[in-house]
């Protein structure tokens, strides 16, 4: 087979190919024999059926057949010869539905027009700086923490004598939401529990339950923004109708060693020391993450490399079409959404996950960074168990859906960003007066 590749560009490569007649006649005959064996014609045997009869019949889906075979065939080991990862869509000149099959043994010649992945030029990645301070948490964030923890576990006892509600108290109402248009509430509940001076309600609900008593019922006034998440309230003026049930104050337990022992914790001091573990974990995968978008930003500014518009276009609708399904899920309405504004919005960042992929990967190539299958099912088998699964159904379950891959270039690309750490240089560290 004889393929000559010419660059159009740095995305596009166009191969023009030839198909020796002796292979095409092969395969023709190859498709007429097993079509005798299986037709039946009335007034014929099956498997005597003359040519001329099965070609007058048949000869245009055996045409369509073996050009597919060959083209697809000799595509493939022409890419695969030449060493090019295509990315895009291939146009084919003349298209399988205009292609002939040559007749008089000659070549079967046609052009495949192909986006490719482009080159890309890396920097040395010890010109990268980034910052590899240690983390640490001071002892205020753990007593932080240890407060959130008391007001978690906190008992709600009644005041000792009736009173008003009061900033701090929990208050239990019933309460039914009326739009200023209807008369009937469109949304109720009872028995809801708010505390006061936290934020966690509006403005004006809170205003209104401060010295409301127990048995009262108090109307809200509430105007709600254009950019409320319900379009049923979005930009209108409700009222708010709220019997206030009980009033409750919040008794935090100790801070001591029988807390803790509540918790699972031997003492106060295992309970700081598990819980300031923990943050710095955390700390330093925020840091990680933090280091890995620096890193990045570094090597796309110094990259460059031009991506197809058809590979950006294909992501930023994938980024689309998720955006819509959460959307859904959360209960918002998308039958006036424009799906191909909404795609535009996600150009930018389908672009840049694109380029994120592409460095990450080729860093990888080229530092012969790779992960077995020994090394994705151990992360699956601990996913498995942290989820009460069994580990081989879960591994079935994620070749069948095409996500295996998927774990080892998380991995893969986790080892990147360790190599990309370790090389660059620390970044200095500017102290002000």
């Amino acid at each position: 087979m004889k393929v000559e590749v010419e660059t159009l560009d740095p995305l596009r490569r166009r191969m023009r190919i030839a198909i020796p007649g002796e292979r095409v006649q092969e395969e023709v005959e190859r498709a007429y024999r097993t079509l005798q064996k299986s037709v039946q014609i009335p007034g014929f045997r099956r498997g005597r059926v003359p040519r001329p009869v099965l070609r007058a019949r048949y000869g245009e889906s055996v045409r369509s057949e073996v050009l597919e075979d060959l083209v697809v065939k000799a595509l493939n080991e022409a890419i695969e010869e030449r060493q090019l990862e295509v990315v895009g869509e291939i146009e084919l000149n003349p298209d399988l539905e205009e292609m002939q099959l040559p007749e008089d043994g000659s070549d079967l010649e046609f052009v495949a027009d192909l986006e490719v992945r482009p080159e890309i030029p890396l920097p040395e990645l010890s010109e990268l700086q980034v910052d590899k301070t240690p983390v640490d948490v001071p002892e205020e964030e753990v007593d932080r923490f240890l407060e959130r923890l008391r007001e978690a576990y906190a008992e709600l006892v009644d005041p000792e004598e009736p009173r008003p509600a009061q900033e701090g108290d929990v208050v239990f109402t019933d309460w039914k939401l009326f739009r200023e248009d209807r008369e009937e509430p469109i949304t109720q509940q009872e028995n809801y529990a708010v505390e006061l001076g936290t934020g966690q309600v509006l403005e004006e609900i809170e205003r209104t339950l401060l010295g409301a008593q127990v048995g009262e019922t108090r109307e809200a006034q509430i105007t709600y923004p254009e950019d409320y998440p319900n379009p049923e309230l979005a930009g209108k003026t409700a009222r708010m109708l709220l019997t206030v049930k009980r009033i409750a104050e919040k008794r935090l337990p100790e801070l001591d060693d029988e807390f803790a022992k509540t918790l699972n914790y031997e003492s106060l001091q295992a309970l700081r020391a598990a819980q300031w573990n923990r943050l710095v974990e955390a700390r330093k995968r925020q840091k990680r993450e933090q280091q890995r978008q620096d890193l990045l930003n570094q090597l796309i500014e110094r990259a460059d490399f031009p991506v197809p518009e058809s590979l950006v276009q294909r992501q930023a609708r994938y980024l689309a079409a998720l955006e819509l399904r959460r959307r859904e899920e959360s209960g918002q309405s998308v039958q006036e959404v424009d799906f191909q504004a909404l795609v535009e919005s996600h150009r930018e960042q389908a672009e840049r996950s694109i380029r994120e992929e592409w460095i990450l990967e080729e860093i990888a190539r080229r530092e012969r960074i790779e992960v077995s299958d020994a090394e994705v099912r151990a992360v699956v088998v601990a996913e498995a168990r942290g989820r009460g699964e069994d580990p081989d159904q879960l591994e079935d379950r994620l070749r069948q859906e095409g996500r295996w891959e998927s774990y080892r270039q998380a991995l893969r690309d986790a080892r990147v960003v360790e190599l990309l750490i370790e090389r660059a240089a620390q970044r200095p560290t500017i102290v002000t007066p």
